[in-house]
């Protein structure tokens, strides 16, 4: 699942296209810097940078533990700081009573 949910998302984020418009290709900022210019440090790939996709759980960099490895880790994360219920306290106990009067 938690593997799923990356490969949906990478979708979700392709199925978005690629900016071609004035502003998403840049062509202003590209005039402005020139062919010698320092294209990373300007505002205004500091501003769209963060638009791309970046992965949950794969790994770009190739470290030697597995995709299956790392998914399992998160999985454990999203258990260990899970709270124990989603149901209110009051309505777990109405519930609670409401079994034991229909099993009785």
């Amino acid at each position: 699942m938690i593997i799923d949910e990356e490969i949906i998302s990478r979708v979700l984020r392709i199925r978005e296209g690629i900016d071609t418009s004035e502003i998403g290709s840049s062509i202003n900022t590209i005039q402005e810097i020139g062919h010698n210019g320092m294209y990373l440090a300007h505002q205004t790939t500091l501003d769209n940078f963060r638009k791309s996709w970046i992965p949950t759980i794969s790994d770009w960099d190739g470290h030697t533990d597995s995709l299956v490895e790392r998914a399992n880790r998160k999985y454990k994360d999203i258990l260990r700081n899970s709270p124990e219920t989603l149901i209110d306290s009051a309505l777990d106990i109405e519930l609670q009573n409401y079994i034991k009067m229909e099993t009785a």
